[in-house]
């Protein structure tokens, strides 16, 4: 039954992955996508881009969204309506809160030495967690 769990999981994460990488593969051949800015969506200030904010002629107020940033955004939307925790993060990240913790880092340093991906249950006394990293495609991020 846990070989079992693992393959399922697995297939649901590299499902969700590969979504994922289509939505930034999207993002990222537009050059970003301007969308308005609001209390849950503000200027991200990593983007060094002259074109980030931008203001229509009728005043609406505009800022882009780079990949990284939209797969963020679907992530905390994602951890809001279910189970599933999504975190975009490289061995250097530009992004403070996306630094690694011990686990993102091995899994990391594993892509580095060919793994394309990695797969472990985590059991603690009272949860268990399925934790899933894969290498990306675009941008050479990691997920």
């Amino acid at each position: 039954m846990n070989n079992n769990s693992l393959h399922l999981v697995e297939n649901k994460a590299a499902s969700i992955f590969n979504q994922i990488e289509i939505f930034r593969s999207w993002n990222s051949k537009h050059g970003g996508v301007y969308v308005p800015i609001t209390d849950s969506t503000l200027p991200n200030p990593y983007l060094n881009d002259s074109l980030r904010d931008l203001t229509t002629t009728n005043g609406l107020k505009l800022t882009k969204i780079n990949p990284a940033c939209m797969t963020r955004q679907l992530a905390e939307m994602n951890s809001l309506d279910g189970n599933i925790e999504l975190h975009i993060t490289s061995l250097n990240p530009i992004r403070p809160a996306n630094k690694v913790d011990k686990w993102e880092t091995d899994a990391l340093k594993s892509f580095e030495i060919g793994n394309k991906s990695v797969l472990q249950l985590i059991e603690n006394d009272s949860i268990s967690v399925y934790k899933y990293s894969v290498r990306s495609q675009v941008e050479n991020q990691h997920h």
